[in-house]
């Protein structure tokens, strides 16, 4: 049984009824014994504990979880590790080695991707209950269809059944929509940036009739696109980045209001020192200490055809896709709540440069590499002398300001 789209209530083929009024709470009824309270805790959306209560005890459990945040084993309060609690799975999410009784359900059902087992021991339908749906994982897929085609660029979505685009190595069904709450309590960043871009759609959604034409109603937008278990912060990021992009929007913009009052002048996204003197057989390397307008801080390394110093200030135009200059939009051009985020992902990573220098100026243009080919723009102050030079580095973010351990170091 459910109730606004969550399961409430399931009963097992023992005849084992298991009330689930909240997420983190549940009540397991037997058939014939006394009821067993379970009481779960997550941190940043991955279960880390269960509080397991009965008529004679109350012990608290605490799970270890892999890379895709399936549960692989149990300990106790002091870190033992609990007989029997070892699981692992295929990459469809069966078990290959099934955790025992005393575990599931023993302390909890919780395993593949963070999700309920319901297909092991007395509790087996053969299925994993995936939130928004069931999902047989013998087979790979889910046992209804997806309500909606969520991404039709990515001809994977036309298969209704499929789970996480069929690359369960990379792609998982964390928790039915967008992870974390709506009201941004207790939340990650990328969470909140999730959230707040179902938001800033809701909030354009009248101003023109792109969004009707997309997705229909606003309903069904937050029922299904919203919603969907597999799309978060960047899916939201594209389908802002088109709607700027789009007709529509340059028409509606067009007709808004113009300030009589002229915006302070801006002299780019960012600040960049750089020095490239070390002889390589390659050419020269050298180190650029970037700073950006929201205080995070990078280091680039790279090789250069020709030793330079400069100190400049750069400007960042978001790509759409891998083809540089095709569809690029300038920061300013998106929303704020997500110009931050998508600075930090255009700086970081490989990138190709050329620039050039003359009396005592320098300039030069980037493009980096990856699913979209973001551009850079420089230009400032340079060491003497006339210089043309192509470069490749890699570049790192070292310091996060919106993350509690934001160095580099402490990650």
């Amino acid at each position: 049984m459910t109730t606004d789209g969550n399961r409430t209530l399931t009963v097992q083929p023992n005849g084992t009824k298991v009330y689930t009024p909240f997420p983190d709470y549940e009540e397991t009824v037997p058939a014939s014994g006394g009821t067993t309270k379970r009481v779960t805790f997550s941190l940043a959306g991955q279960l880390i504990a269960v509080r397991v209560i009965t008529a004679t005890t109350d012990i608290y459990y605490y799970a270890y979880a892999d890379h895709l945040g399936s549960i692989a084993a149990w300990s106790w309060t002091g870190g033992t590790l609990i007989p029997g609690s070892l699981a692992r799975y295929e990459p469809y999410g069966g078990y290959r080695t099934v955790p025992g009784t005393n575990v599931n359900p023993g302390i909890s059902d919780w395993g593949f991707t963070g999700h309920r087992m319901n297909n092991t021991n007395v509790n087996d339908l053969g299925l994993i209950y995936m939130n928004a749906r069931y999902y047989l994982p013998e087979v790979g897929r889910f046992i209804s269809p997806d309500s909606i085609v969520p991404d039709p660029q990515n001809p994977q979505s036309f298969n209704r059944y499929s789970y996480g685009y069929n690359n369960p190595v990379k792609y998982t069904d964390p928790s039915g929509h967008c992870a974390g709450s709506p009201d941004g309590i207790g939340n990650s960043q990328d969470e909140n940036l999730c959230w707040a871009g179902v938001a800033t759609i809701q909030n354009l959604w009248n101003h023109t009739d792109y969004w009707q034409q997309r997705w229909g109603s606003y309903d069904d937008f937050f029922a299904n696109v919203g919603s969907h278990p597999l799309l978060g912060r960047d899916f939201f990021v594209d389908e802002l980045m088109r709607y700027v992009q789009s007709d529509q929007y340059k028409a509606w913009s067009a007709t808004l209001p113009v300030s009589s009052t002229k915006p302070p002048l801006d002299f780019g996204d960012y600040t960049s020192i750089s020095a490239t003197v070390i002889p390589t057989g390659l050419g020269f390397a050298g180190i650029k200490l970037i700073i950006d307008d929201y205080g995070n801080v990078y280091l680039n390394f790279h090789y250069s055809t020709m030793p330079e110093g400069s100190i400049t200030r750069g400007d960042v135009y978001i790509g759409a896709n891998t083809k540089p200059f095709d569809q690029i939009t300038s920061i300013d051009g998106i929303p704020a709540a997500y110009r931050e985020a998508q600075l930090q992902n255009a700086l970081q990573g490989t990138s190709g440069n050329l620039s050039g220098a003359g009396y005592m100026l320098t300039g030069s243009i980037g493009i980096s590499a990856g699913p979209q080919a973001h551009i850079t723009s420089e230009g400032g102050l340079s060491l003497p002398g006339f210089a043309l030079s192509v470069d490749i580095g890699r570049t790192f973010l070292i310091y996060d300001r919106g993350s509690s351990t934001p160095w580099y170091w402490q990650q």
